[in-house]
């Protein structure tokens, strides 16, 4: 049939009588899954298809020999040269192997180019475990300038099952840029998980880091808890670490809320260890001579730093509660 059709032309030639004519292309994207986001590779990966229509000038055939449709490959005619602008690999091929066209008698052609895509998304991590992440799909001509999009619809879904465990896809639709429409994804994040192993830890800890204040120096262990409590932020700021992409476009508020509570904990710590050196050097001082006198036979009292310590909890914890309450306010 497609030697009948075509005759010396050859599938190759542009489908118009007119090479100089326009050529308005028809084009759908249907879901099939959404495999996920990689917020490391800034990569998102689906499974889907495109509905490309247009209109062939040299298909028409004796309707008694073939029939009024015809199912052929998708390489024996003229096929849009549509590219994936934004794609991760494949160099933006629409399909990796030839599928099957619908041609009909009026020289109507739909095409189902489909596959498993993954396309560059730029993750904007500033509102993490929080965030709504924008991504698109960019599809356009490659070389042929003559090419028109017409866009049926807005990307639709089917047989949908989005069973993603960290994401929800909030919605689906499309916009033109010059020759190029970017087919969008609206997803926002599942935080539950992040609030319950990383945020609600961070918050006792920030109120744990408060406790070494009023700690009896006798316990010997008001180092040790700054200490801990220190490398457990640290601990915490890898994990998140190895989450985000590392780039410095937009600077993570939950990264900026930990630093400042790792600076708050080292304070701590600098101020506790002050205080144990005052503490212990007065006692140094008492045990050389008799801590009820001093040289004139007056009565000496060992200084107390009680007093210092309930300022020092007070001062600290009203930090705290209002580095949280900046955070809370920031970034839900």
């Amino acid at each position: 049939m497609i030697t009948d059709v075509y005759g010396f032309n050859g599938c190759c030639d542009r489908p118009r009588h007119d090479y100089n004519q326009s050529i308005t292309v028809q084009i759908e994207f249907g879901i099939i899954t959404i495999n996920g986001l990689d917020e490391k590779l800034q990569v998102m990966s689906l499974n889907g298809y495109l509905l490309v229509r247009w209109r062939d000038d040299f298909l028409w055939w004796n309707v008694s020999k073939y029939g009024p449709q015809r199912n052929i490959r998708a390489d024996q005619i003229w096929t849009p040269d549509i590219m994936i602008y934004n794609a991760y690999n494949n160099f933006g091929k629409v399909e990796l192997s030839p599928s099957k066209v619908k041609v009909y008698i009026n020289g109507t052609v739909v095409w189902f180019p489909g596959g498993r895509y993954q396309v560059i998304c730029k993750i904007n991590i500033r509102l993490f475990p929080f965030d709504n992440q924008t991504c698109s799909i960019l599809i356009g001509p490659w070389v042929d300038g003559f090419i028109r999009f017409d866009v049926i619809r807005q990307p639709f879904l089917l047989n949908f099952n989005f069973t993603d465990p960290e994401w929800i896809l909030v919605k689906t639709d499309y916009v033109f840029v010059d020759y190029v429409v970017a087919f969008r994804f609206y997803l926002t994040r599942r935080y539950i998980f992040y609030v319950i192993n990383i945020i609600v830890p961070l918050v006792i800890l920030s109120l744990l880091t408060n406790l070494v204040f009023i700690l009896p120096t006798e316990s010997g262990e008001k180092v040790s808890l700054s200490i801990s409590i220190l490398l457990s932020y640290i601990v915490l700021m890898n994990l998140i670490s190895t989450l985000l992409p590392t780039n410095s476009d937009q600077i993570c508020l939950l990264s900026v809320y930990i630093m400042v509570l790792i600076v708050h904990s080292a304070l701590s710590t600098i101020a506790t260890v002050l205080e144990l050196q005052l503490t212990y050097s007065k006692e140094k001082c008492c045990n050389q001579k008799p801590c009820g006198e001093t040289n004139g036979g007056m009565k000496h009292h060992r200084p107390s730093h009680r007093k210092l310590n309930i300022i020092a909890f007070v001062i600290s914890l009203s930090f705290t509660i209002i580095v949280n309450i900046v955070f809370y306010f920031l970034i839900i």
